[in-house]
């Protein structure tokens, strides 16, 4: 007798492992998934804001004038595919220079692209 009180008691929660496996799997699954897409995203733009700044740093590092800082912006946003307002771009030179004079060789010059509240930082130094 107690085999059989063993057996009812089992039968009565049959198939509720299912209902649960599938309630919960789909639920943590699909946090799962939002957070990996929003992570992604994140590193995405990451990843753009330091391409963005690595450019601009080596163009005029290369080229050590000013003049071709605004046409290397305008190329990095049409490159980026982002609109002009969600990405800035600003320059440094240390010592400081400015865009009357052209950069003198030894200088450090440091780009800070920001993409989407991504920002990066970097710095190259002048060597002609």
């Amino acid at each position: 007798m107690r085999f059989l009180k063993n057996k009812t008691e089992l039968t009565d929660q049959q198939g509720s492992a299912v209902i649960e496996f599938v309630f919960f799997g789909l639920f943590a699954s699909t946090s799962i998934a939002f957070g990996a897409l929003s992570l992604s995203q994140v590193q995405h733009d990451q990843y753009l804001a330091q391409l963005a700044a690595k450019q601009v740093g080596r163009a005029l590092a290369m080229s050590a004038d000013y003049a071709v800082l605004t046409t290397e912006v305008q190329a990095i946003t049409e490159s980026l595919n982002a609109q002009k307002n969600e990405i800035a771009i600003s320059v440094e030179c240390l010592p400081s220079c400015s865009a009357s004079l052209a950069i003198q060789p030894g200088a450090v010059v440091q780009a800070t692209a920001t993409f989407r509240n991504q920002s990066s930082v970097f710095r190259i130094r002048v060597l002609r």
